[in-house]
């Protein structure tokens, strides 16, 4: 039998290092006959005897799990032919981003392959839960904008229904009651159910306050339904197909304190209850619908004639338009000065200010509207929890306007003297947390805000929150990126390929050479991603060559120039990638004079971002 040789000292530094970087790695060797020789790393196999196990199993062996081990088979005689190839897999519950390349002796001789492998699986469910929640908030966003003025009749209220259940994980159908003169509620509107089978319907408040998280308790309202009105039992049974429902939720409605619809939604497959964050989103729909229906009655009031709640319209619109508008916005600090600015306007208050929550205190860090003198120096002092109107809001996390300041009870002395006669407060949460709170005030005069100018500020808030909620989310997805980038171009410092330093070195340097020359954000992020991964194509050339002590050939030194291009394959099928990217890891060895490789490009035919980056990649050169 052939001696199996351990891995190679190279492999197993390269897979350890990955692994104290945080990056789940592992690497392997195979022999001509793609029978693995070496393997350091995590074990693909599961195979409860460990790495032995993996010593002369065929490469189709070792991918089997993954469904299409022909294709990783083939990526492996493609490298015996002295090519590299990418790949993704799954296996084993893992999600792989794996490289192949030939495995050369010191006379140059392809001996077998090595595979690298990194466990991108968390890096992916992470930015799939990201990715679906922003999918969330953009579809909330498209129907918020598709309902501003729209008519509040069937076809909207079923637009709403189908939007609820499209984009709530595990939602399969759903229900719109709305309440009748009469005090019964009757369908309106329905996904995933015929409605036909709800004609004639209606029900007392007690039925509709049903919440079945499982399939036990539906059927015990079912028979609390039974006992309070045997024929509305009898008839909903006959007609509605209860026994496809597993699991349910079921929302109020509720505008000015009275329940006037509910929105139900239900899982027909299994009992397991809804999520928190699904109930969060179905929440965010029944109070969508809340506020079209209170426009609705607010419309109904106009056509009878009240000028004021004309205004109270505009403003709802004014809500609707901020919705739709802050989702073109990825900035945070552009998101609160517009808030600020738009609900001064909407609630004809004076001055803004907003403050953030920082361990037991709040410190105030922006002003807007009217501002005097004695309020940049009285807000200059950070203010204890519990203190004051905002110390009080940001502690209980509820909204508070006082109309009389200088004469309530609760307030702040140091405060007095900022001149606010009327002022109103709201939280701005995290995760259930207070984050923030922003504050309004009049100057010289005092302001009056009822209940429905209240829910407007609320609803103002609650769309800020959505967006910063929607602008994590990008920067993570961003940062994700950036680490998996990151964690790439620290592998060749780990093997040595780089000085170390270098890959954080060029990117700083780039980030800033950008800022100076004042390029686009993606312009900037493209030459970032660039600078990370310039050198990735070195994994596929020889150590012999690359950690070589003395002088390269002629023929060695073109193995080296292949890095660009190698990179550049590797790199083809990364579908977010700027061209941009791509240019420099190919073009970044290109010269002016045309004397560089691989294309031989000369000025202004080589890439601006490469040219760039030769730049910075060159002063880094000689400084370290």
């Amino acid at each position: 039998m052939r001696e199996l040789r351990p891995p190679p000292v190279q492999a197993q530094t390269l897979a350890h290092e990955l692994l104290l970087s945080r990056v789940e790695a592992c690497v392997w060797t195979t022999d001509k006959d793609l029978r693995v020789t070496s393997w350091a790393g995590f074990d693909l196999l599961g195979s409860d005897q460990g790495e032995d196990a993996l010593f002369g199993s065929s490469v189709a062996e070792l991918f089997a799990g993954t469904g299409r081990p022909d294709e990783y088979v083939a990526a492996h005689r493609q490298a015996l032919l002295g090519r590299c190839a990418s790949f993704t897999a799954s296996c084993g519950g893992r999600e792989l981003e794996a490289h192949v390349r030939p495995l050369n002796d010191g006379s140059g001789e392809t001996r077998g392959c090595v595979g690298i492998a990194l466990d991108v699986t968390e890096h992916g469910r992470a930015a799939e839960a990201r990715s679906r929640d922003l999918a969330f908030r953009l579809a909330f966003a498209n129907l918020a904008e598709e309902t501003l003025g729209a008519e509040l009749n069937g076809a909207l209220y079923q637009r709403i229904i189908e939007a609820a259940v499209g984009v709530i994980a595990n939602a399969q159908a759903g229900t719109i009651w709305l309440k009748g003169e009469d005090g019964l509620f009757r369908l309106t509107a329905a996904a995933g159910f015929d409605v036909s089978a709800f004609d004639d319907l209606a029900y007392p408040e007690e039925f509709m306050r049903m919440i079945a998280p499982d399939r036990t308790g539906l059927q015990a309202d079912l028979a609390r339904l039974a006992a309070i009105d045997p024929e509305h039992h009898a008839k909903l049974t006959a007609t509605v197909p209860l026994a496809s429902i597993r699991a349910s939720l079921s929302l109020p409605v509720t505008v000015d304190g009275t329940t006037l619809a509910y929105l139900h939604v239900h899982n027909l497959e299994t009992e397991e209850p809804f999520a928190e964050h699904e109930s969060q989103m179905a929440r965010i729909f029944a109070n969508q619908l809340g506020a079209l229906i209170q426009r609705a009655n607010l419309e109904r009031s106009l056509r009878e004639g009240s000028k004021r709640l004309a205004r109270l319209l505009e403003d709802y619109k004014e809500l609707a338009r901020f919705g739709a508008e802050i989702e073109t916005i990825h900035d945070t600090d552009r998101l609160i000065e517009l808030g600020m600015d738009r609900l001064l306007t909407t609630l004809r208050f004076d001055s803004a200010l907003l403050a953030e929550v920082e361990g037991d205190q709040l410190r105030f860090v922006r002003l807007q509207g009217v501002v005097t003198g004695n309020m940049l120096h009285i807000l200059d002092a950070p203010l204890p929890l519990g203190l004051g109107l905002n110390g009080h809001v940001a502690l209980t996390g509820e909204a508070k306007f006082v109309r009389d300041y200088p004469r309530w009870t609760g307030g702040h002395k140091p405060f007095l003297p900022t001149g606010f006669e009327s002022m109103l407060s709201l939280p701005i949460k995290h995760d259930g947390e207070v984050v923030k709170t922003i504050a309004f005030g009049t100057v010289g005069r005092t302001a009056d805000i009822d209940e429905n100018s209240m829910q407007i500020a609320k609803g103002f808030v609650a769309r800020l929150e959505n967006a910063f909620g929607r602008v994590r989310n990008l920067e993570e997805i961003a940062s994700t990126r950036e680490a998996t980038f990151r964690a790439l171009g620290m592998a060749l410092e780990y093997r040595d390929l780089e000085t170390r330093g270098h890959t954080d070195r060029v990117v700083a340097l780039v980030e800033r050479f950008a800022q100076a020359l004042d390029l686009s954000d993606e312009e900037q992020h493209a030459l970032v991603w660039g600078a990370y991964l310039h050198d990735l194509g070195k994994i596929a050339v020889p150590d012999t060559i690359l950690l070589k002590p003395g002088r390269l050939t002629e023929d060695e030194f073109e193995q080296v120039r292949m890095h660009t291009i190698y990179g550049s394959e590797m790199t083809r099928d990364i579908p977010f990638l700027p061209p941009a990217t791509r240019d420099v890891i190919r073009s970044h060895h290109e010269r002016w004079d045309g004397g560089g490789y691989p294309d031989g490009l000369a000025n202004t035919d080589i890439p601006f971002s490469a040219r760039m980056f030769s730049l910075v990649d060159v002063y880094d050169a000689l400084l370290s």
